[in-house]
């Protein structure tokens, strides 16, 4: 069983409580005390990444813990919002090693909830929208698409016009 604890710290940054995850262990030892083991401090994520770590249950958290389908009442510990793939790649480490499971927002759409979980840590994609062409021997006509995990249609038709390319995608109306 887990606990979330939210504690209020000088040492993080203004605005922001240290979130310790605890995992309390239900075996007792020979005095009948049950004994606490600290899982890992999230607050640590706040030195490792570049992007945003929003901790349980701020205001910022709440906004954009919302995802499209109204079903999903998850609440992840922790939000991350990467600013780079080694923001990526370090908050995967970090859940990796203190055990952390891992949803990964990008539009938000997912019907089945897959993109936000009780407890773990949430990717935050939406900021790693980039959308352009590139040349390639690869394709037929020379060029194509790089795009980053937060794109959305939207972007990649204002950016790269249909009347000129024609790409394969589905759409939710």
């Amino acid at each position: 069983m887990a606990a979330l604890i939210c504690l209020p710290s000088p040492l993080t940054r203004p605005g922001y409580s240290v979130l310790v995850i605890i995992l309390l262990c239900q075996t007792l030892c020979v005095e009948g005390i049950v004994h606490m083991q600290l899982v890992a401090p999230i607050s640590q994520l706040h030195e490792l990444v570049l992007g945003d770590v929003l901790p349980c249950c701020g205001e910022e958290y709440q906004r954009r813990r919302v995802v499209n389908n109204r079903a999903c009442l998850a609440k992840p510990a922790v939000i991350v919002r990467p600013l780079t793939t080694e923001d990526v790649a370090i908050t995967v480490n970090f859940a990796r090693r203190n055990g952390f499971q891992i949803s990964v927002r990008s539009g938000g759409h997912g019907y089945t909830c897959n993109s936000i979980r009780d407890g773990g840590i949430q990717i935050d994609m939406r900021g790693l929208r980039k959308v352009q062409l590139v040349k390639t021997e690869r394709s037929h006509t020379g060029v194509a698409a790089l795009l980053g995990p937060g794109a959305t249609w939207g972007q990649v038709q204002r950016k790269i016009s249909p009347k000129v390319f024609s790409y394969p995608h589905g759409q939710c109306r």
